[in-house]
């Protein structure tokens, strides 16, 4: 743990020291989150704001997904998001991470992205976030679904992408 090539010796036992009480601290909120309950043991050595791991202390309450749908020649028609923006990981597809959930600088840049991809190119592109209440131990199938306009974007607007930006 502690390399002594790089770790002169005079720091090496307050390092291990150092390493050991952080595992403790994390070992304790970890224990704290779990017996007293998510989001209870916050007063308690600060577990809430330093402490937890929400991706294995607190359960999701909402499942989120993003759809799309394109205005041309007069109509209104889906945009398969699937078939156009494949899954590189089992992750899912990268459109439907936190950040496109949300009304970020990152949603512009998926609707322009839909806008080009489209052959021939349509005029206006909306985003829909649509979620729905998880239940435990049931199949999650969307029922009393949520539906709420991310964004409508004219694709004639040009925008400007990061350096770099690949979607």
């Amino acid at each position: 743990m502690i390399d002594a090539r790089t770790t002169p010796p005079r720091l090496r036992i307050p390092a291990l020291v150092l390493v050991g009480l952080v595992a403790a601290y994390f070992s304790a909120c970890m224990v704290l989150e779990f017996v007293e309950g998510p989001g209870k043991a916050k007063t308690l050595v600060g577990a809430r704001s330093f402490g937890q791991w929400n991706m294995f202390t607190l359960k999701a309450v909402w499942n989120k997904k993003i759809k799309a749908q394109a205005y041309r020649d007069g109509k209104w028609f889906s945009v398969n998001l699937p078939e156009m923006y494949k899954a590189r990981w089992e992750s899912g597809p990268r459109y439907q991470r936190p950040a496109f959930l949300r009304k970020t600088r990152l949603t512009p840049l998926l609707t322009h992205s839909i806008c080009q991809r489209i052959v021939p190119s349509p005029q206006r592109v909306r985003l829909y976030r649509v979620r729905w209440k998880r239940r435990l131990g049931v199949e999650q199938t969307p029922t009393n679904q949520e539906i709420s306009t991310l964004l409508e974007w004219h694709c004639s607007r040009r925008i400007r992408k990061p350096p770099g930006f690949v979607l």
